[in-house]
C-alpha cells in the first residue's frame, strides 16, 4: 500500500490533487439523494450549450500549469477498478479550460498524457476534456503558480457506454442536462478493493454513506453496486462507493452523510452535456484499524 496521511473532514476529492472547494463543517443528518462519482463514469450523451474551449495561442500571462493521462474507460469493471494502467490510453482528446479562450487547447499525446500551461493562478477552473465518440467530461482544479498539478487520470467512457450506464441508473442522457460523478473516500488502512491513488497518496472508497444535492437534481442519487452496476434501488452507497446525479446546468453543493464517520460538503459545477467528475469529500473519524468497508451491495 503507499503511503497514508490523515486528513480533515470535508475535502472534495479535486482538493487532494489540488482543485475545487469544499466545507470543513459537520455534515446535517439527512436523508439519501445524489449520484456521481466514480468511473464507469457514466458520461452523457451529445453536447449542449457547451462554452467556447479556447482555441487561441495566448496564454492570458498565468503561471500554473496541469498535466494527467486520459485513459477509455469504457469497459470498465469492479475488477479493474479505478487502477488506470488497466485501461487502454486515449489519444487525441482536446484537453481545455473551460469557457476561457485565452490559454490554448493540448491534444492526448500516443500515451494519454497532456499538460496544460499558462493557467490562470489561485482560482477555481474546470478542464474539458473531449474527444469525437466520447462523453466529455470536466474536472474542477485550482492551479498555483510555480506549483505544477498531477491531476488524476482522467476515464473517459465512449459516448455509448455512456448512454447505457446512464439509462441502466434510471436516467437515460438528456443533452439539456449534465451529470455528478461523486464519491467519498478515506486515508486508510482498510480491506475495501475499492481504492485510488491521488498523487502518490492513496485512499479507500467509504460504503454506508448518504449524499443530498442542493438544489434538486433531476435524478439521483443513484449509487453503484459493488459490482459495479448503477442500482437505483439503493439508498446508501455500497462498497464501491460511488455513484451519479443528473441535473440542470448550475452550481451544487453535496453533502456526504455518515454516522460513524465525519465527511462533510462540497460545491461543484454542472455543463449541458458534461459528466463533472471527482466530486465528493474525505472523510474521517472511522472506529477500527481497517476502515469502512461495508455497504449495501
Amino acid at each position: 500500500m503507499r503511503t497514508t496521511r490523515a486528513l480533515a473532514q470535508g475535502y472534495c476529492l479535486a482538493a487532494l490533487v489540488a482543485g475545487c472547494s469544499s466545507s470543513s463543517s459537520p455534515a446535517p443528518s439527512e436523508g439519501p439523494a445524489d449520484a456521481s462519482g466514480g468511473t464507469t463514469v457514466g458520461d452523457g450523451g451529445a453536447v449542449a450549450d457547451a462554452a467556447p474551449d479556447g482555441t487561441t495561442a495566448s496564454d492570458g500571462g498565468g503561471g500554473g500549469s496541469v498535466s494527467g493521462i486520459v485513459v477509455d474507460f469504457s469497459a470498465s469493471n469492479a475488477v479493474k477498478n479505478f487502477d488506470a494502467t488497466q485501461y487502454p490510453a486515449l489519444s487525441g482528446v482536446s484537453v481545455c479550460v473551460y469557457g476561457n479562450t485565452s490559454v490554448p487547447c493540448v491534444t492526448t499525446d500516443a500515451s494519454g498524457k497532456y499538460s496544460l500551461v499558462g493557467l490562470p493562478s489561485g482560482a477555481l477552473l474546470y478542464l474539458s476534456y473531449m474527444k469525437t465518440g466520447f462523453a466529455p467530461v470536466l474536472y474542477g482544479v485550482t492551479p498555483t503558480a510555480g506549483t505544477p498539478v498531477s491531476a488524476p487520470a482522467i476515464l473517459e467512457d465512449s459516448t455509448a457506454a455512456a448512454d447505457s450506464w446512464a439509462t441502466d441508473g434510471g436516467a437515460p442522457t438528456d443533452p439539456t442536462k449534465g451529470a455528478i460523478l461523486f464519491g467519498a473516500l478515506m486515508a486508510g488502512p482498510s480491506t475495501s478493493p475499492f481504492h485510488e491513488v491521488f498523487g502518490e497518496t492513496e485512499y479507500f472508497y467509504v460504503g454506508g454513506y448518504t449524499v443530498t444535492i442542493s438544489p434538486a437534481a433531476t435524478a439521483g442519487p443513484v449509487y453503484t453496486s459493488a459490482n459495479w452496476a448503477p442500482d437505483p434501488s439503493l439508498t446508501s452507497s455500497s462498497a464501491a462507493g460511488w455513484g451519479f446525479f443528473t441535473a440542470p446546468p448550475g452550481d451544487y453543493t453535496l453533502t456526504f452523510t455518515l454516522a460513524s464517520m465525519t465527511c462533510g460538503t462540497t460545491t461543484t459545477k454542472v455543463v449541458a452535456g458534461y459528466w463533472t467528475t471527482y466530486v465528493g469529500t474525505l472523510c474521517s473519524g472511522a472506529s477500527g484499524a481497517g476502515g469502512l468497508d461495508g455497504g449495501s451491495d
